[in-house]
């Protein structure tokens, strides 16, 4: 099987095929590094690799049969350069920690160990993830892959792009205002927001202890709930955690989980070229939102628009308001 059919098959059937002894951890590795180097020099998603730190965990993983391998079975996983893993930079897109090697991982990264992750990459992240747009002073901007003119969305957005890419089967994100959820919807893949406790993690800022979350983030929904699945769970140094729930987040979902393919963007040498051409433009027009069809007549908030100002305040009035959705371009200036 070459790497590019390899990539576009779902995380539940990489794992199947672990299980059953089809591929291995290493030939993933390979895989994912190939892909890698075609698509990630344009989206810039994944700017720290480990592939060194995930091959040496993967031979160790091989040593145990199958069945003892955790639920993920040895599929690789980045993990966003917020959350410390040993041995690799976390630098959280500051100059700050540019050059901070954590010794010891968060317990999350921990758990997805023991459940079977090997860790290959770091995926980019704003300045301590408080952004919309994933952009930084250490690694700059993360583009979309399906139009690298446009935003990839924040925080987890290197995350988003590793997925929609190709670079990542599953990826690990966190969540306070949005940054698994906006990501996801603007590059096409999926990201849920766990409830406070679900997922465990190391306690680092008080004031995050109610607000942000550990969360998954993959191409599909069973994907995504192979993930939590190997997420969840209680841990004495998390207060918070709660309890694995008994019923596993998959098994509602395991009929569709053998679906074989996933759809991401295509590699690196057509990404600019699909963007431009004619059918494309087309698709990307007829997507745009139409007008309400209905009987009913639509009326607008402000009877003329000249008062726009005072319904949204003359901070906020539509010609003041920053495009930052609109590219990464527009928002990759320091403020």
């Amino acid at each position: 099987m070459s790497h590019h059919d390899l990539i576009r098959n779902t995380a539940c059937r990489v794992v199947a095929k672990l299980r059953n002894g089809d591929v291995t951890p290493l030939d993933l590795l390979d895989a994912l590094e190939k892909r890698i180097s075609e698509v990630d020099g344009k989206v810039n998603a994944l700017p720290i690799l480990c592939f060194d730190r995930a091959r040496d965990h993967a031979k160790r993983l091989m040593k145990k049969p199958a069945s003892e391998r955790g639920l993920l079975a040895g599929l690789p996983v980045p993990i966003k350069d917020l959350t410390d893993v040993a041995g690799v930079r976390n630098t959280q897109g500051s100059p700050i920690f540019e050059d901070n090697i954590p010794d010891r991982s968060d317990i999350l990264v921990e758990r997805l160990e023991d459940n079977g992750a090997v860790v290959y990459a770091r995926s980019n992240t704003p300045e301590f993830g408080a952004g919309a747009n994933t952009f930084n002073e250490v690694f700059g901007a993360t583009l979309n892959p399906w139009d690298t003119s446009r935003s990839a969305a924040g925080s987890s957005g290197g995350a988003a792009a590793a997925l929609a890419s190709g670079t990542a089967w599953l990826a690990h994100g966190s969540d306070m205002g949005g940054s698994l959820r906006s990501p996801a919807s603007f590059c096409g893949v999926v990201g849920l927001r766990p409830s406070i406790g679900r997922v465990a993690h190391t306690p680092k800022f008080k004031v995050d202890r109610t607000l942000g979350v550990q969360g998954p983030m993959a191409r599909n929904v069973e994907d995504l709930a192979l993930l939590l699945d190997a997420m969840s769970g209680e841990h004495p140094a998390d207060p918070l955690s709660l309890p694995a729930i008994a019923t596993s987040f998959l098994s509602p979902l395991v009929p569709a989980a053998s679906r074989s393919a996933s759809p991401i963007p295509p590699t690196s040498a057509s990404l600019q070229s699909i963007r431009k051409s004619p059918r494309s433009r087309a698709r990307r027009r007829n997507a745009l939102p139409r007008p309400v069809r209905s009987s009913r007549k639509l009326t607008p908030t402000c009877a003329r628009p000249t008062n726009a100002s005072t319904c949204f305040g003359p901070s906020t009035s539509p010609s003041a308001r920053p495009r930052c959705c609109a590219s990464i371009a527009a928002c990759s200036s320091p403020r």
